[in-house]
């Protein structure tokens, strides 16, 4: 069974499909066409079987380093145990992509204002958060939809990983290092994957830009499943229809520079996140100071 033997977890909007565009041309390593499979996050998907994961996302895959990126994996406690069960040991090796908590839970934020999904004010949604995280639609599909600041709690999620996998099995990244030389941290990973270093990417841009669909009518179209769609599903295979699907979504996005966050908004954020921040450090060595303002 060709299953993987690597895991790009998260977390969300830290750059997870920008690392997916660097790694996938490397003639050593396979990912599968659909970026995010959430095979392990997602109990319906999970109820349907280690075999049918293999045969969607990794039959014929001989690569030497098969891996998936799903930045779902991180937040939800359930899919550490899940892998350790159902993944070989030298299929546990992780990789890692953080960002400055507070920026990150911006950018979810707008990203969800983008999907259509928020009609709060950032703060009318943080304030919202622990009672949203309560619907159990959320837990039974690994969702993040709305959870914005425990979804960027690495310390956290971090040492419910060290309960089932050793540190060393973890490669931890910034996202600051990716948008500044993506090429040096691919060839990090290249080194942490044992595959080839001197290959160099073709795509060394960020993907996923922040921004605002034109139609939202077409974006809506784009991501839920309509009949029109089913032709296509018979006439081109999945590599082909998630081209097209990329490039219908780059067309649609409008560059927006978002407004700033509130002052008070910050500061709430950071004071809030700074325990969690000192507990990433603590368990891992991952230097936060820049994050926290040297505490």
């Amino acid at each position: 069974m060709a299953l993987p033997n690597f895991f790009i977890l998260g977390a969300a909007k830290c750059g997870t499909t920008s690392l997916h565009d660097l790694l996938k041309d490397h003639p050593e390593i396979f990912l599968p066409a659909a970026k995010e499979p959430q095979f392990f996050s997602d109990d319906d998907r999970h109820a349907r079987g280690l075999a049918a994961y293999e045969a969607e996302h990794f039959a014929g895959a001989t690569e030497p380093a098969r891996g998936e990126a799903t930045p779902h994996y991180l937040a939800w406690p359930k899919v550490a145990g899940r892998i350790q069960e159902a993944i070989p040991e030298a299929g546990h090796r992780f990789i890692v992509i953080l960002r400055d908590p507070v920026e990150r839970a911006y950018s979810l934020y707008w990203n969800m204002v983008a999907e259509g999904v928020e009609p709060l004010s950032f703060e009318d949604a943080l304030a919202a958060e622990q009672e949203r995280s309560r619907d159990p639609w959320l837990a039974r599909h690994g969702s993040l939809r709305f959870l914005y600041t425990s979804s960027g709690l690495y310390g956290r999620q971090m040492e419910q990983y060290l309960e089932h996998f050793d540190r060393e099995r973890f490669l931890m990244l910034r996202f600051e290092d990716l948008r500044d030389d993506p090429l040096a941290l691919a060839r990090r990973i290249y080194v942490f994957l044992g595959v080839s270093v001197d290959f160099e990417p073709r795509t060394l841009e960020a993907a996923n830009p922040s921004g605002l669909p034109r139609s939202r009518a077409l974006h809506a179209f784009l991501r839920r499943p309509h009949w029109i769609k089913e032709p296509l599903k018979r006439l081109l295979p999945l590599p082909a229809r998630q081209r097209l699907l990329s490039r219908a979504f780059a067309w649609n996005r409008r560059p927006t520079a978002y407004e700033p966050m509130a002052a008070g908004t910050e500061r709430m954020l950071r004071a809030q996140f700074e325990p969690d921040l000192l507990l990433l450090s603590k368990l891992t060595g991952f230097d936060v100071t820049a994050w926290t303002g040297g505490a």
